[in-house]
């Protein structure tokens, strides 16, 4: 009986250092999550290209989205996307900032995607200027439902089975048999 204790304790044990050593999914570096923020938009239906930190005009631009109704053939629209991944919420500032960059390339729409919140202010600012956000938790949620990244429990389970698959038959032959 302990001795089948003692292997669940390991197995689980194995499982969970696995887990926690994993780097977390959304530590990303800015190009990483610039990258992210990319495939995001084009699993949403974007066509996106993005500009690596490039200057468009007066302006760096993080990605150009297009949109349109109808295959993406009419109607397109133009969006300048800013990619923010911070840890301090995004205020109103940098919205501003943002605005006057879509102003000076002539772009109608922008689409704002943070690692972390905006302020009320900056909330209020993009809900009279038209500007999409997209904060942190939506962007988790977007990434985990088009299967860009990967939760922690799932490295968990992969590790759980994978420990499992290997030792039980050694437990087996020493053990049970």
């Amino acid at each position: 009986m302990l001795r089948h204790i003692v292997y669940c304790f390991f197995t689980l044990a194995a499982s969970i250092l696995y887990t926690l050593s994993r780097k977390n999914p959304f530590d990303l570096t800015p190009k990483e999550f610039e990258a992210t923020c990319e495939k995001v938009l084009r699993k949403k239906g974007y066509r996106t290209e993005w500009t690596r930190g490039k200057y468009t005009g007066q302006h760096q631009i993080d990605i150009k989205a297009e949109r349109g109704l109808l295959f993406g053939k009419l109607f397109k629209r133009k969006y300048f996307v800013e990619c923010k991944n911070w840890s301090r919420p995004v205020g109103i500032k940098e919205l501003r900032n943002f605005y006057a960059k879509l102003e000076d390339a002539g772009v109608r729409r922008g689409i704002f995607i943070t690692s972390s919140t905006f302020t009320r202010n900056a909330r209020q600012y993009a809900r009279k200027k038209g500007i999409e956000l997209i904060n942190g938790r939506t962007f988790r949620w977007l990434c985990f439902r088009y299967n860009l990244i990967k939760p922690r429990w799932w490295f968990f389970l992969k590790a759980l089975i994978i420990t499992l698959a290997i030792t039980y038959p050694i437990y087996w032959f020493l053990f049970v048999r």
